[in-house]
């Protein structure tokens, strides 16, 4: 299966300055392809009702992405830039490659300014339009966002479809993997100027993180109260899916109006 390099990344040499310069997104399957890696498979279709998997009308995986509400999914900017609605559609309620159902897409929306202004791959938000309503039950469910912010110290939880190494085949079973948040001064360190903490946030990488085809998929958080909520959606990372530098996020809090009122 081709799957589009979602993970928008750039080549990097070894050294952390030059790799500060040339990051890679996670493009989709087709364009640039990407797995969680080293994580575990998700046993049942239950335990993330809310995750999606962006495919071309043949089934070919292109991103992965998270449900709104009933109508709308929120995926990466870089996943829909460049596509056409009539060659997408939506997977749900399945943690199986071949499970669940299909909707077709019929509209995209990418964030204003979407790669302009500072940082790599700025604004990295889009929300999808279906054409069609999803039938909500305990395998597909909307994903909790809120205004709020991740504690201090937390981990995060990365899901997605994408590769489990770079340049690695798909995996067929959903994948799921544990790290830390990282402070925007930690994400500074390894990223430099590519790294936007006006509209950014990452997890601190070594020896896990997301890869092509897990653009546009949520990174999870938890409050001070311990809620998990959507902070992320995934949006570049290193060339190769290299691990030990971290994975960089679109902050979903910073693009929470234009996802509510988009999905309105």
């Amino acid at each position: 299966v081709s799957v589009p390099s979602m993970f928008r990344l750039v080549a990097l040499t070894a050294l952390v300055a030059v790799a500060a310069a040339h990051p890679q997104t996670y493009l989709p399957a087709q364009w640039r392809s990407g797995y969680i890696v080293n994580g575990d498979d998700v046993d049942s279709a239950e335990t993330y009702p809310f995750i999606a998997a962006l495919e071309s009308r043949s089934g070919s995986l292109r991103c992965t992405g998270s449900i709104i509400n009933s109508t709308f999914i929120l995926t990466a900017a870089h996943c829909t830039d460049g596509w056409s609605p009539s060659q997408c559609q939506i997977r749900v309620g399945t943690n199986t490659r071949s499970g669940g159902e299909t909707y077709a897409c019929a509209a995209f929306t990418e964030k204003r300014g979407y790669n302009d202004g500072n940082g790599f791959s700025n604004n990295d938000v889009a929300i999808i339009e279906l054409e069609s309503s999803i039938s909500f039950d305990s395998t597909k469910q909307p994903v909790n966002l809120q205004d709020l912010q991740p504690a201090s110290g937390s981990e995060v939880l990365m899901i997605g479809w994408g590769r489990v190494s770079g340049g690695g085949a798909l995996p067929s079973t959903l994948q799921q993997v544990i790290s830390d948040y990282a402070t925007d001064s930690e994400c500074q360190s390894s990223w430099g100027s590519s790294y936007n903490p006006a509209t950014m946030i990452c997890e601190k990488g070594s020896s896990v993180g997301a890869c092509n085809g897990d653009s546009g998929g949520p990174m999870m958080c938890y409050s001070d109260d311990g809620e998990e909520f959507q902070c992320g959606v995934t949006s570049w990372g290193a060339s190769g899916c290299t691990v030990s530098l971290p994975s960089v996020y679109a902050e979903v809090v910073k693009f929470l109006d234009f996802i509510l009122d988009g999905a309105a």
